[in-house]
């Protein structure tokens, strides 16, 4: 069987192999003998795994099988209703193979071709192509972590007692950052044998048996500070993507001031002057702290009077502009 449980324990689901899906809420455990309802019917395909995503007003429990992916309210505000939303007969889950990831309310499901990513009331809405047999998807803050087979053990190895690490399989994992509008991979490498990948203590932990006669290794992966992200990104000339990390991880407002203003004077240089225009004016949009002088002189030296006149515009519009 696999189970869930919410953030707070006030709901528990646990799937078996019947297909069944058994829930209790937290005060049905206080009974003496506390009988679950059982929202999906024997028959199905055995569960593969359950996951409660917590929305705020509401919670879902997705169901996954090796068929397809199902959902249900089971909380609305004070609503304890359980109501079905959603069975997508397009693919399901194998195990371990899926998770819950909030940044972008919905449930993730690794796949051979991509990790495809559910909406509770419209199913699979969108895919991120990663090739390769998929063995392990966690998710952590914003990340999700995949682990990819690269290969199958060597025949010879499985008749030895104490194997080489060069004989046994090797598996690539996969850190990606998604936001809704935004993925891309965070960091890649080969390891020997993951058998477990854990999200916790502010880590990531992959236990790998890659050792001296095959023992157990553990590795621990640590996301890098804000601003040496930035500054990677920034470096790449990655500037949406470093201006959407900067607002989504909180940076200093002159922080995120100062990237945009890079895109534009990037944008600037390329004589992309409605583009770059169109940057400066976010900065305004977000209230960032970035000098309007510096801006209106940018395009009065390059003598783009309607430029100056639209960026003056967008300045009265948010009362941030003064009489001289």
């Amino acid at each position: 069987p696999h189970f869930a449980v919410t953030s707070s324990l006030s709901m528990l689901a646990i799937g078996i192999d019947s297909g069944a899906i058994h829930f209790w809420r937290g005060r049905d455990l206080g009974d003496e003998k506390p009988g679950p309802d059982v929202i999906a019917d024997e028959g199905e395909p055995p569960v593969t795994a359950v996951h409660f995503l917590e929305q705020g007003y509401r919670t879902v429990l997705f169901a996954c099988n090796a068929n397809s992916i199902r959902s249900w309210v089971v909380r609305e505000r004070d609503d304890y209703t359980i109501r079905h939303l959603n069975t997508d007969p397009s693919g399901g889950a194998s195990e371990l193979c899926s998770c819950v990831f909030p940044t972008i309310n919905a449930l993730l499901v690794a796949r051979l071709e991509a990790i495809f990513a559910y909406d509770a009331d419209e199913g699979n809405m969108s895919a991120m192509p990663l090739e390769g047999e998929k063995m392990i998807l966690t998710q952590f803050k914003s990340y999700f972590t995949s682990v990819t087979t690269e290969g199958v053990p060597n025949a010879l190895a499985s008749v030895s007692s104490s194997p080489s690490p060069s004989s046994m399989p090797k598996q690539s994992v996969t850190v990606c950052l998604a936001y809704p509008h935004m993925r891309f991979i965070a960091y890649s490498a080969q390891f020997t044998d993951v058998t477990h990948v854990v999200s916790a203590l502010g880590a990531i932990f992959i236990f790998s048996r890659g050792g001296a006669d095959g023992n157990t290794v553990l590795f621990e992966l640590h996301e890098k500070p804000l601003s040496e992200q930035l500054d990677i990104l920034v470096k790449k000339r990655m500037f949406e993507w470093a201006a959407e990390i900067a607002v989504k991880g909180g940076a200093a407002p002159e922080t995120t001031a100062d990237i945009y203003r890079r895109h534009g004077d990037a944008l600037f240089e390329k004589r992309a002057y409605d583009q770059a225009l169109a940057v400066y004016m976010k900065t305004v949009d977000l209230g960032l702290p970035l000098e309007p002088s510096y801006v209106v002189e940018q395009y009065l030296d390059a003598q783009r009077i309607a430029h100056v006149a639209k960026y003056l515009k967008k300045l009265h519009e948010k009362h941030l502009a003064e009489s001289e």
